[in-house]
């Protein structure tokens, strides 16, 4: 029986929703099921009960649930004393990334550094915003990136990158016309936004700080079924050029306007304040953000 599956099976009898667990474990939702399934052949017992809706722990599943949470937990405890002692040799980076965070060149920036140092190893832990919390807290990673800042008492935070947030819409709308866009342009239209925590807020507040009847709804965790309905018309988003970029989604029937005034979107290095970081590891968020 896998590890990996156990730790699946501890955040689904947790969460208890197939869709909420697999998108927090950045797995499908059949994979989820799949490994679920092998586990239940394996044990020859039924480990939850499964409605159309959610699944809810059988007796089985109770009494399995402490012990594969005591064998996740001493499994991840040695990989972190591992990491310890890679982290300690000061050759090696532990990243932890939300998964959008690609988009911005984040990998070539780990190559280009690689290649000034050909002995070095990283690791790249992508995880939702606060799993990357719990990773930089208990040092399983020396940073991570994310657009959130969370506490800034026990965090330093350094910018990685910037980009114009700007609006994107179907090239046959209204607004399609316009160089810029500007907040009060946003009256009355429904703005579908990415169910990741990518951090837009700054347009939002100004929004209610004015009185801009803006619908925002984040019902949606893919951004190619977000652009899907940009470019049918159906709704607009809020996204930067590299996220668009990035996306199979996007395509000449999509215009993307930056805003007046200007509106950053920001991802920033954190790290523990109260945690040295590694002499490789201040070097490369220096050499990312020369």
């Amino acid at each position: 029986m896998k590890i990996r599956h156990m730790a699946e099976f501890v955040h689904l009898a947790e969460s208890c929703n197939y869709l909420d667990a697999a998108e927090d474990l950045y797995i499908s939702q059949s994979s989820l099921s799949k490994h679920i399934k092998a586990m239940e052949k394996e044990l020859g017992l039924s480990l939850f009960y499964r409605t159309t809706r959610s699944v809810v722990l059988s007796e089985y599943g109770h009494a399995f649930y402490p012990v594969a949470k005591r064998i996740v937990a001493e499994y991840n405890g040695c990989l972190n004393d591992m990491r310890t002692l890679r982290l300690n040799s000061e050759k090696n980076l532990s990243i932890g990334a939300l998964g959008f965070i690609s988009s911005f060149g984040l990998y070539e920036k780990v190559h280009a550094f690689q290649d000034l140092h050909p002995d070095m190893t990283y690791e790249m832990v992508e995880a939702r915003d606060e799993r990357l919390t719990e990773y930089v807290s208990n040092k399983r990673c020396d940073f991570i990136l994310t657009s959130n800042i969370a506490d800034y008492e026990r965090f330093e935070y350094r910018v990685f990158r910037e980009e114009p947030i700007c609006l994107a819409i179907s090239e046959n709308h209204p607004l399609a016309q316009h160089d810029v866009v500007h907040p009060e342009d946003l009256e009355n239209i429904d703005i579908l936004l990415h169910g990741q925590p990518i951090d837009f807020s700054s347009i939002r507040r100004y929004c209610e700080r004015h009185d801009i009847n803006a619908r925002f709804d984040t019902e949606i965790s893919f951004y190619s079924t977000i652009l899907k309905f940009v470019s049918e018309g159906r709704r607009a988003t809020l996204i930067t050029a590299a996220l668009a970029g990035s996306n199979d989604g996007y395509n000449g029937s999509i215009k993307l306007i930056p805003f007046e005034p200007n509106f950053p979107f920001r991802i920033y290095f954190v790290y523990r304040k109260e945690s040295e970081l590694s002499s490789i590891a201040r070097e490369f968020i220096d050499y990312c953000c020369e």
